[in-house]
């Protein structure tokens, strides 16, 4: 973050075979405190800094017209994945409050009933649903969803933060905790870098205490076969344990490993956020 804004490190996916893609996005802050234009996609191709715009939610001055007014202008553009200059939906509208619920989602270890504001447009031709977090210093759009014309959605399933001796704390009371910070390539065991607060703050407890051992468990959701789901999740066990002993030196005899497939889910596959919170690390003390 600097006087005119901050950047933000992009990671994703795309594509049939799933190469990440890597790239940064700068926001400005005079956006963020009244834009009422959203562009959550973007491509490497996109230039860094697409002033006006906004990447995770509605302005401040969006939000507040929202909470007191009941609504507010909003307008969605993207652009096609592999020319930045071609649009490929521009959809303006006002949308109006539809009152207060709460959506689940996984913040850290936790699947927590989040407070948000609901809004809605519906026109001749399109309907725009949208669940903005009851914040109003980051109001996060953490529901978008287009039905009636793309059928265009974006879902936030996850927030993950280091946290200062989160780690430490459950495992020294609880003996056990799920890690949902650590993340692989898709249906692959290549850690990711955005993996590394949290396998750092592993290190830290470890090396506080080193009397400590570990046995470190790897979970999937349940999309593909059970064989090898469980293969998967056994190689991204060792992959924790491998970068925990060669990157932060930790003794390989104080960390074992299992992988468990789908077989222990925490939530029903059936939607996107039960499949997310069944993605996940055991830390086990032994």
């Amino acid at each position: 973050m600097d006087d005119r804004g901050f950047s933000i490190s992009l990671s994703c996916p795309t594509g049939a075979k799933h190469e990440i893609e890597t790239g940064l996005r700068r926001v400005c802050w005079t956006d963020v405190m009244d834009s009422y234009l959203y562009i959550p996609s973007w491509t490497p191709k996109q230039p860094q800094t697409l002033r006006g715009s906004l990447l995770f939610g509605p302005s401040l001055a969006s939000f507040s017209a929202l909470k007191s007014h009941g609504e507010f202008h909003h307008r969605l553009i993207q652009f096609a994945l592999d020319d930045p200059h071609m649009l490929t939906s521009d959809d303006e509208a006002t949308m109006k409050s539809d009152g207060s619920g709460t959506l689940k989602v996984i913040v850290n270890d936790k699947l927590i009933e989040v407070p948000t504001i609901e809004a809605n447009y519906i026109g001749p031709k399109k309907v725009i649903r949208m669940k903005v977090s009851d914040d109003p210093h980051f109001p996060l759009m953490l529901d978008y969803y287009q039905p009636s014309s793309h059928k265009y959605f974006i879902t936030y399933t996850k927030v993950s933060f280091p946290t200062l001796g989160e780690v430490e704390r459950h495992l020294a009371v609880d003996r056990h905790t799920d890690v949902y910070g650590i993340y692989f390539n898709f249906a692959s065991d290549v850690l990711r870098p955005e993996s590394e607060p949290v396998l750092k703050e592993i290190a830290t407890a470890l090396q506080a205490h080193p009397e400590w051992k570990l046995h470190v468990n790897g979970h999937t959701d349940n999309a593909g076969g059970d064989a090898m789901n469980q293969e998967l999740s056994r190689r991204r066990a060792e992959a924790v344990r491998q970068e925990l002993v060669e990157r932060y030196k930790i003794a390989e005899a104080r960390l074992s490993t299992e992988g468990f497939g789908a077989s222990q889910p925490k939530e029903s596959n059936d939607t996107d956020r039960g499949r997310a919170l069944n993605r996940r690390v055991e830390l086990v003390r032994q």
